[in-house]
């Protein structure tokens, strides 16, 4: 009230149950009100006495103070920063509104001044308290409850590689640190595994399906993914085959190779033919080979599992197989030839060859006998029989080649003139040039027959020459061989060998 004249101090008089606050004897007081109305009176003091008393102002009580907050309900270990979590209270007797306290960063999204509230979190963790609010006051405020923020999850063992045998059991396991609210989500080639939720995923039988690549993904406050694994059935891969053939010369060595990936145990190297095991390593090799050694081999690879894989086959031909006779390679005309290759025992044919050209027993009135037998006569040679002869022999799954045999004719025509003929080059492509001594002409412009014949004794080129350097070409007429070159006159002079490539 207003300062009263003369007054040095005052008398207040209040409701019952009412207390003033502060000083109670200036002109303002503070009042903190019981549940009784009522009124509120003053009078002024002097040395000279007490004033009149004032108007009463009266009071009306219409409520009292929220009551004491209950305990409020929500998540206390969560995330940092976590979103839309909801905290609440028991309505508070009296109160009109609420006034929650929260963790810094802590923004409410709904509900405010409510008792239920809906809120995101920031980054710090700390104490959530209550209290209600009227207009008589606030009441007690709640005991808080403590919110603490859970470690994200970290994946402490990662799972490994797995090669198993089919069939077998096997388990993929991860390990995290300790943290709570932790799930686990295993996924085969990117794909979720109906069922497979924990830190250990079992597989009771391992079979084909189950290879791929696997991964756990671990959630929690944030979500993370293992390392990919593979999961393989223990089986052995070829890398590498041996070749589809391989070509050798008897009495020389060989060796066949392939490369195997996986948990090996044998090697075992068959000869198909027979079934029989010629080797167990990862190489064949075969020592000073002979004729039997060709044929068609397979290697059978097991693994620790059982398990066996083959490799491709493969062909071993032997070449250059040595005669056994012992044949001049110059005979005179009207003499036998043999010719003799191994008997290589059933289940082998030869087939003779003159000039990479077959011969049979038919051929020169039945001069040649023998011609699919590992052995072959050629009666009374003539100077056609000379040339190049090999065998082929076959087997059941291979074919071999002899050695060649160069067969020379010795004619018995002697030179009339005391220098040979040079034909140079020979060997020659077609291209090449024949010389004959000058003195063989005298002098004289005669005219000679050159005659070309082949193997066979056939004429296939021939002209007249009148000079002792004669320039041929049949480049492009003759195949590649042996052919002879006669020169005659009045009678044959001179008979030489052509080779062309």
């Amino acid at each position: 009230m207003a300062s009263v004249n003369n007054a040095t101090s005052y008398q207040w008089t209040i409701p019952t149950g009412a207390v003033i606050s502060g000083s109670t004897d200036g002109n303002s007081i503070t009042v903190n009100f019981g549940t009784s109305s009522g009124n509120i009176t003053v009078k002024g003091v002097s040395s000279c006495g007490i004033g009149a008393v004032s108007n009463p102002v009266s009071v009306t009580v219409a409520g009292t103070s929220p009551t004491t907050s209950g305990i409020i309900t929500g998540e206390t270990t969560i995330c940092a920063s976590e979103q839309n979590l909801t905290y609440s209270v028991a309505s508070i007797s009296n109160a009109d509104t609420y006034l929650w306290s929260l963790p810094a960063g802590t923004t409410i999204i709904s509900g405010e001044n409510t008792n239920s509230i809906t809120v995101n979190f920031g980054a710090t963790a700390g104490n959530i308290t209550v209290k209600g609010q009227n207009d008589c006051g606030t009441g007690t405020v709640s005991d808080a409850l403590n919110i603490s923020f859970t470690a994200e999850p970290s994946i402490t063992t990662q799972p490994e590689n797995v090669t198993v045998c089919k069939g077998v059991e096997t388990t993929l396991s991860v390990a995290t640190n300790s943290v709570n609210n932790i799930t686990y989500q295993w996924k085969k080639d990117n794909i979720e595994i109906n069922g497979a939720t924990s830190a250990d995923y079992l597989i009771s039988s391992v079979k084909a399906d189950d290879v791929g690549k696997y991964k756990c993904i671990v959630s929690g406050c944030s979500t993370i993914e293992s390392n990919e694994i593979s999961m393989n059935i223990d089986s052995v891969i070829i890398t590498e085959q041996p070749e589809n053939s391989y070509n050798t010369d008897e009495n020389t060595g060989i060796k066949i190779s392939l490369n195997a990936t996986g948990n090996i145990a044998s090697y075992s190297w068959k000869k198909t033919l027979t079934g029989t095991v010629v080797g167990t390593s990862e190489s064949l090799v075969l020592e000073d080979v002979v004729l039997q050694d060709g044929g068609e081999y397979i290697c059978t690879i097991t693994d620790l599992c059982g398990e066996t894989k083959q490799s491709n086959k493969t062909v071993v031909t032997i070449s250059n197989i040595k005669f056994i006779s012992e044949q001049e390679t110059i005979a005179e005309i009207g003499t036998n030839v043999v010719l003799e290759v191994p008997d290589a025992g059933a289940g082998f044919t030869y087939q003779w060859r003159k000039t990479e050209m077959n011969i049979s027993d038919v051929q020169k009135d039945g001069a040649y006998t023998g011609t699919n037998t590992n052995r072959l006569t050629i009666s009374s040679v003539t100077d056609i029989d000379a040339g190049n002869y090999d065998c082929i022999i076959t087997g059941p799954d291979f074919t071999a080649l002899s050695e060649v045999f160069s067969l020379e004719i010795a004619t018995g025509i002697e030179d009339m003139i005391s220098e040979d003929i040079n034909i140079y080059p020979n060997p020659t492509n077609g291209n090449f040039i024949i010389e004959i001594p000058s003195e063989f002409f005298n002098g004289k412009e005669d005219n000679y027959l050159m005659k070309i014949t082949d193997m066979s004794g056939k004429t296939i080129y021939q002209e007249n020459i009148c000079t002792s350097i004669k320039s041929i070409n049949l480049k492009s007429t003759f195949n590649s061989g042996v052919y002879f070159i006669e020169i005659t006159g009045d009678k044959t002079i001179l008979k030489t060998k052509l080779i062309i490539e």
